[in-house]
């Protein structure tokens, strides 16, 4: 998890956008984003909520939604 967060970041400070700009965009809370950046997946409540926030940053930085969908199943399903 810590590795799609790291890319997303990476991907964010490319861009030259903020936590700000992102929550404002998204209508998430920038702790959210923060939590999302620095691979912290406990704040969500669910597999479900947490998927749809991967989705929709990886969307929103320009991702392919679907690989990062699949890298977070793979961390998610580790045996």
């Amino acid at each position: 998890m810590k590795e799609i967060g790291e890319e997303f970041k990476t991907k964010r400070e490319e861009i030259g956008i903020t936590i700000e700009e992102v929550s404002s965009d998204l209508k998430t809370d920038a702790i959210i984003i923060e939590n999302l950046e620095s691979g912290n997946h406990k704040v969500f409540k669910d597999i479900l909520e947490l998927k749809d926030m991967v989705s929709s940053y990886a969307k929103y930085l320009g991702l392919d939604d679907e690989l990062f969908l699949s890298k977070l199943d793979d961390f998610l399903f580790e045996t």
